[in-house]
């Protein structure tokens, strides 16, 4: 997988956050994104995309998986919203 390739992360993100905006995202799709932004230590972007999620149902979004990348960016607040 090309893609997982730190010097191929930028078009991996593009082409999940198209995913997300033309609806067509599962919640792997959902993890795998906020996974790179948390490889780029982008916690703006992370935080701009959960904000603008339609909901955070688990069918769509998996919270724990968000929990964690949070704590990984030592983002403790959000991490405890996330959880609330």
């Amino acid at each position: 997988m090309k893609f997982l390739d730190v010097s191929q992360i930028d078009f991996l993100i593009q082409y999940l956050e198209h995913l997300h905006e033309k609806k067509l995202y599962n919640k792997d799709h959902t993890a795998l994104l906020l996974n790179c932004y948390v490889k780029q230590k982008n916690l703006e972007k992370f935080e701009q995309f959960l904000n603008n999620l339609p909901s955070l149902s688990s069918e769509i979004f998996d919270t724990q998986a968000a929990v964690k990348e949070c704590r990984d960016l030592k983002h403790i607040d959000l991490a405890l919203k996330l959880a609330l």
